[in-house]
């Protein structure tokens, strides 16, 4: 009926256009997800097409497309219908003479030509399962011949056109190719002459074509848009992995056309990489964004080339560096950035010994030494200046032979881009500053040192305008630096106050005192002023918390000689204990304070600790459900790194630690297991994680030995019991993870316990009986002995018994098998039991050596795993009967 209609006139024709848009929009076509019932209906309805109409309907088709001198629009939508359904007619129909015929000519025509190559373009792209009939179709198609043809295209459009269609021929026609190689290999194993012949003959043309191919591709690359050679991109990287495919497998070289063609792309990758002029860096829109999605493609290219062919590649990149440094005024300074960002991009495919090779190179020597000499670094483009400072981080190598003045030049380069007018130059500035700081050798460091003093003045005025911003928000857009840059400029800044610049050790103390005395005052001076910061509190906090990160990054190098710059660290240490004093309950100074409190302690241990009494009280008493973790992080390094002196700053607050966790963990409302809700599932994670917080805390504080006379006493006796009855509860917790810590926290405390005044008295019984109960429980409840976190929760149940039993000896076994006979299901007193209690009572008489300890453990403990199994089948025995 719609052939009908499109032979009884031009409104008929039009008719029959529209339906078949509509088919091709509304009910085959792809451009939305379909489901996989709607995927096998439109195959149903293709495969009716392709028997009944869809020849006749190609004619109508083409009919059309040739009235394009009398109805343009009407031969333009022809085209367009023509374009999508030659994604999927008959192959048949395609290869047909008139097909290709009649697209040839359409290409001929301005209206129609953009289209006309798309619809080839769907006919190179089909998927076809036979690489013979692929190649028959290329072939059949004259497409090389077509796209060798285009030589000026009229529009930029058309050349796009042309580009995706001759990329898709060298593609296809190296898919084809592999292909076929694959196909006489296998032949070749099975001996099959005819079919490796064959496969071989395809092989070959399918080469040819995609060797040919990549001449016009190269041809197109040469375009000015940049559009059209990203059209041409994934052609080259077919290209490049099929050479490499090749050569690995047939243990040969690149031949002279393929290193030729290699050659062609680096150039290519180069040339095409160059920003363009029009490239507006303050206002990106559609052009740009695609632009810089280009750059990535042909930087993998770039590198894809490094990585498989580096002793071809390397040294015609070279060549080609050199030429452009050789007189870099007479290129574009986006071509001089193209050539330096490529350098800096071949670093890192490479292997390790071609990397040194090429830091130690004459050309990276040649390249930074005309940069830093000529007017290139004070150059205002934004990328050509991000990409010399990457350079100069990157081939740090270079100043160890490069004459002092260079490395003057470098620093100077880096002074300047720190107050370039655009924020990413300064912020990567700062970045690639710090990062030279930190990576440079010895020798460079001899060449700095007379000039340190004057890099901390230079580091002092960058960070100036940022420290004197006060409580103005306005003045926040005139500081230029932001919080990050100023915090790398800080840890260079300390760097160079640390001996590893090799200063000598009264020069250290005098410009460490000197620098941090800067940061000190400024903050003293803010912290002083209580009525400035008194009247807008969550600014000055803000402020305070900027400064002590920055106290925090300029100390961090200086850590492993803090003992040398012991007196102006404490000073520091004073200070910031003194504004954190004002303000312990504003977010941002706590979160400063003990990450600064967390490094001092660490580099200081002793010397800090007694300083931090009344603060360790202020974090306690301001801890809630958004902090408590990060405070009992800073408790916890007390007492590990000071467990002698935990006694004088945990003791006071343990009682405290603990009711606040209950207060917080009260604060989560009851909410049933069985809701699923997305609200749920984060406060049940919330409660979970402040949980395990405070058994991580509880863990810290059973383990530090110094710490039981202060938990015994009557100040926090009543927590003491509280804080092990939930350990007994935790022992009992669904979460094996949990489960485990705590076993492991009682048995760190049964250590304690069995030393401690011989474990007499209400000690012993609270060890023989209420540890015991709580061991026996948690094996009766939850414990996996098959998983990895039971497994090692019901060895640590093994050293309790053990332990304890060495300690009290029989009397304890037999409370022991008592309890265990009790508390587990009746009848586990049978032969596993038995075996069990055997072990260990011999375990507890092994004192020779901790090897032969650890191994009756384990013995032990397989026992012990006897016994859960006998009790989980008699369980379930049970649950079995009930029923």
């Amino acid at each position: 009926m719609m052939l009908k209609r499109a032979q009884s006139g031009m409104r008929g024709l039009e008719m029959f256009l529209v339906l078949l848009h509509v088919i091709d929009d509304d009910i085959i076509g792809f451009d939305h997800r379909r489901t996989k019932e709607e995927v096998k209906h439109i195959n149903k309805i293709k495969d009716h097409m392709k028997k009944t109409c869809i020849t006749k309907v190609v004619q109508v088709l083409i009919r059309v497309t040739g009235m394009v001198e009398k109805h343009p629009n009407l031969a333009k939508r022809a085209m367009k219908l023509l374009k999508e359904y030659s994604a999927w007619i008959s192959f048949n129909i395609v290869t047909s003479g008139t097909f290709f015929q009649h697209i040839y000519s359409a290409t001929t025509h301005k209206i129609l030509q953009n289209d006309a190559v798309d619809a080839l373009n769907e006919v190179i792209r089909r998927r076809a399962a036979d690489p013979v009939k692929k190649m028959h179709i290329i072939n059949a198609s004259k497409v090389l011949e077509f796209c060798q043809s285009v030589k000026n295209p009229p529009t930029e459009e058309f050349a796009e056109c042309c580009a995706a269609l001759i990329d898709s021929v060298v593609t296809e026609a190296i898919g084809c190719q592999r292909s076929m190689a694959t196909a006489a290999r296998q032949a070749m194993i099975m001996g099959e002459e005819e079919k490796f012949q064959r496969a071989k003959q395809v092989e070959k043309a399918a080469m040819q074509c995609y060797m040919s191919g990549m001449q016009i591709v190269l041809r197109f690359g040469t375009y000015p848009s940049f559009k059209v050679a990203f059209e041409l991109v994934d052609s080259m990287k077919h290209f490049i992995e099929s050479v490499h495919h090749s050569c690995r497998h047939s243990s040969r070289n690149p031949t002279q056309d393929e290193e030729k063609i290699l050659g062609s792309i680096l150039y290519f990758t180069i040339d095409k990489a160059a920003y363009p002029s029009s490239y507006d860096f303050s206002n990106q829109m559609e052009d740009e964004q695609l632009f810089d999605q280009f750059r990535v493609a042909v930087e993998k290219l770039f590198k894809k080339l490094a990585a498989n062919f580096p002793r071809i590649i390397a040294p015609i990149f070279i060549k080609r560096l050199m030429q452009v440094m050789a007189n870099p005024g007479s290129v574009s300074h986006q071509k001089v950035e193209s050539h330096l960002w490529f350098l800096y991009r071949l670093f890192e495919p490479l292997s390790t010994q071609d990397k040194e090779s090429l830091r130690k190179g004459p050309a990276v020597a040649k390249v930074l030494t005309t940069l830093l000499s000529s007017s290139l670094s004070k150059h205002p483009s934004q990328t050509l200046n991000i990409t010399i400072l990457n350079l100069i981080q990157r081939y740090w190598t270079y100043f160890e032979k490069a004459p002092t003045p260079m490395l003057k030049e470098a620093m100077m380069t880096f002074d300047r881009s720190m107050g370039h007018r655009v924020d990413a130059v300064r912020a990567r500035a700062c970045y690639q500053f710090f990062r030279f700081t930190q990576l440079i050798s010895a020798n460079i460091r001899k060449k700095l040192l007379p000039h340190v003093p004057d890099l901390l003045v230079m580091i002092q005025k960058k960070i100036g305008p940022f420290l004197n911003r006060g409580l103005n928000t306005g003045d926040d857009a005139k500081v230029g630096l932001q919080l990050n840059d100023i915090l790398y400029l800080c840890e260079a800044m300390g760097t160079f106050c640390s001996s590893k610049s090799l200063q000598p050790k009264d020069t250290v103390l005098n410009l460490f005192a000197r620098s941090s005395g800067t940061l000190r005052s400024v903050l003293l001076q803010l912290g002083n002023n209580k009525a400035l910061w008194q009247s807008d509190k969550q600014l000055a906090g803000e402020r305070f918390s900027e400064i002590i990160n920055m106290i925090t990054s300029f100390t961090k190098p200086v850590i492993p000689e803090a003992k040398r710059l012991q007196a102006p660290l404490v000073e520091s240490l004073k200070t910031v204990i003194g504004v954190f004093s004002c303000m312990p309950d504003h977010k941002s100074v706590r979160h400063a304070t003990i990450l600064y409190l967390h490094l001092m302690v660490s580099g200081l241990k002793e010397i800090v600790v007694p300083h931090l009494k009344q603060t360790v009280v202020l974090l306690v008493k301001t801890m809630n459900v958004e902090n408590i973790k990060q405070t009992c992080d800073l408790i916890n390094q007390i007492m590990d790194q000071t467990p002698e002196l935990s006694p004088s700053i945990v003791g006071p607050v343990f009682s405290l630690v603990v009711e606040q966790f209950h207060r917080v963990l009260g604060s989560f409302k009851f909410i049933d297991d069985d809701e699923k809700t997305v609200a749920f599932s984060v406060h049940k994670r919330d409660r979970e994680d402040v949980i395990r917080n405070y058994y991580g805390f509880l863990r810290y504080v059973f383990r530090t030995n110094h710490l039981y006379p202060a938990l015994i006493s009557p100040q926090n006796q009543a927590h003491y019991q509280k804080a092990l009855q939930n350990l007994f509860q935790g022992c009992l917790h669904r979460d094996l993870g949990t489960a485990k810590s705590c076993i492991q926290i009682l048995e760190a405390f049964v250590n304690w316990g069995v030393r401690w005044a011989g474990g007499g008295g209400g000690l012993k019984k609270f060890l023989a009986q209420d540890v015991t109960a709580a061991t026996i429980k948690s094996l009766g409840t939850n414990l996996d002995p098959n998983d990895a976190k039971g497994n090692l929760a019901v060895l640590s149940v093994c050293q309790i018994h053990i332990k304890l039993a060495a300690a009290y000896g029989q009397d304890y076994l037999n409370l022991l098998h008592q309890y265990m006979s009790k508390l587990m299901i009746s009848g586990a007193a049978g032969s596993g039991l038995e075996r069990y209690l055997k072990t260990v009572r011999q375990a507890a008489t092994v004192t020779s050596s901790p090897a032969e300890m650890q191994a009756a453990a384990f013995e032990a403990k397989g026992a012990l795993k006897t016994v859960l199994n006998e009790h989980a089948h008699r369980k379930k025995a049970a649950g079995a009967s009930v029923r």
